[in-house]
């Protein structure tokens, strides 16, 4: 009984385990608090949105769709299983190298960074009369380049603005998803006198575990991202009801063998496929750069670029300026933005990131962990809330946890501008319920400034967000949870023992 009970408590300690990012409490300015709602927002796009051929003209054609990815996808799917489950390594890799030209041919790049094709935009409606003239403008940019060229087409077209509207002093910038490195560069370039505030709206530019496992050659099957994430196969137009099979897999301890085996299994094709598709039309592209993550940077270049360095110093060259001068001094520079103008950072939690990588499955907005979104956010795992007698990490006099236990956002760069929406899917960026125009004219804007809007908010359907809430539960029953997780996690880690015996053994005498 001891033993069991001895058992039954390291497993409940496993559970109560967190993702420490920050140890101590960063230095914080004064709050800025006046009234900018009268000057006009410019809300940057995300990233990997369409992009056109000649656009506005009479030949544009589409060069690239995010919505047709899916249906293109669907057609190489049963080949790649086919040639997969006859071991037809050379079917595999090009079943999925065609699948790749046939989504990002047409907007492929160059071993510099330069397009391959000319002509190709993404203005969408950035230039059109009505949007420059509008309180909310909105800024359209090719996702492709490098941040810091995009950062100085943001310049041009602020000066284009002024000069249309008759010298605006000030503008609020929300950087969305892929365009927080944009922002980021921008201020990095010219400072912070054209901004009356910022929102960093779940950015990426500190990267993303999957991109982190793609650059660095560490693709894997993300075992517990997949057993929990919400995969809707009905948008590539396949009627699977999988996700109830893959948590019982995942919770089996099936899964995670499955994940191991694949990894190795993967191994004869995965080198040919990065050199015939994966560098070649998604690496050559530094937009894409910039959403890997800082501690993987240098990896990612000596496994991408190993062939031939020399060959890509002109890319390299680009990829290591924002890197350098730009991501690794992120935080710094945000710092000084909060000294001079309102910030804010928004994210999300409740959904896995896509399962690719072992790293992918932690608390995000199914595409940014919430923690690198939320600028240093404590996360507990996913469905395994913090014990009872965990405390937020750092003391402020303000209590950061969110109320189902999922968070401790004491930790974050900006605790008291750092908002957090539970069931948040990443598509939906700023759509947030009146906060943005109650933000930009608060005189306390902080997530105790407004009780609409708390730090803790829930997307109970698509664009309606309410204040997070937590069913109350007793110390016995959350400890009985967090024991029996914890005992699954030492079954699926005992499953998986076999397999660390065969690896050594192979490496050892094979």
């Amino acid at each position: 009984m001891k033993r069991f009970l001895s058992i039954f408590l390291a497993a409940a300690m496993l559970c109560a385990a967190a993702l420490p990012v920050r140890a101590q409490e960063p230095e914080q300015a004064e709050l800025k608090t006046e009234d900018v709602s009268g000057y006009p927002s410019i809300t940057l796009a995300g990233g990997s949105h369409a992009l056109y051929l000649d656009e506005n003209g009479p030949n544009q054609t589409v060069a690239y769709d995010p919505l047709n990815v899916p249906g293109m996808v669907k057609e190489y799917i049963p080949a790649i299983v086919k040639a997969i489950l006859k071991l037809d390594y050379d079917s595999v890799v090009d079943s999925i190298v065609e699948a790749l030209q046939r989504v990002f041919g047409d907007i492929a790049m160059d071993e510099n960074g330069e397009s391959i094709k000319d002509g190709i935009t993404c203005d969408r409606q950035t230039f059109r009369e009505s949007n420059i003239q509008s309180d909310r403008i909105f800024f359209g940019f090719d996702w492709r380049l490098d941040p810091m060229e995009n950062a100085e087409k943001l310049h041009d077209f602020v000066a284009h603005v002024r000069e249309k509207r008759g010298g605006i002093e000030k503008f609020n910038f929300v950087g969305t998803s892929g365009s927080g490195g944009v922002m980021l560069a921008y201020m990095k370039l010219y400072g912070y006198d054209d901004i009356a505030s910022l929102v960093m709206n779940i950015s990426l530019h500190n990267g993303l575990a999957m991109f982190g496992a793609l650059a660095t050659g560490n693709v894997s099957l993300g075992a517990e991202a997949l057993g929990k994430i919400k995969i809707d196969f009905g948008a590539m137009g396949l009627d699977w009801q999988l996700q109830p099979w893959l948590r019982l897999l995942y919770e089996s301890g099936l899964l995670s063998v499955l994940s191991k085996t694949t990894k190795s299994g993967i191994r004869p094709w995965l080198r040919p496929t990065y050199e015939r598709g994966i560098i070649p039309m998604l690496f050559m592209m530094p937009g894409y750069w910039s959403f890997v993550p800082q501690e993987d940077y240098e990896a990612a270049k000596q496994y991408i670029f190993r062939e031939d360095p020399e060959k890509y110093a002109g890319l390299i060259e680009k990829l290591d300026r924002y890197h350098y001068e730009v991501a690794e001094q992120a935080d710094e520079l945000l710092l000084e933005a909060n000294k001079r103008f309102k910030v804010a950072v928004r994210a999300g939690y409740g959904k896995p990131s896509w399962p690719l990588g072992d790293d992918t499955g932690v608390q995000g907005d199914g595409m940014v962990e919430a923690f690198r979104a939320g600028l240093g956010a404590s996360c507990a795992p996913l469905n395994e809330p913090f014990l009872f007698w965990y405390k937020q990490k750092i003391d402020d006099g303000h209590d950061h946890i969110s109320p189902d236990r999922y968070i401790d956002a004491s930790t974050c760069l900006l605790p008291e501008q750092t908002w957090f929406t539970y069931n948040l899917s990443h598509k939906w960026e700023i759509s947030y319920s009146g906060w943005y125009e109650w933000w930009l004219a608060a005189e306390n804007a902080t997530v105790f400034g407004s009780e609409a809007y708390p730090q803790f908010s829930e997307m109970t359907e698509p664009g309606i967000f309410v204040p997070r809430e937590a069913k109350p539960q007793s110390k016995a029953l959350s400890l009985l949870k967090a024991g029996g997780l914890g005992m699954l996690k030492i079954w699926r880690w005992v499953l998986q023992l076999p397999l660390f015996w065969v690896k050594w053994w192979y490496q050892s005498y094979v």
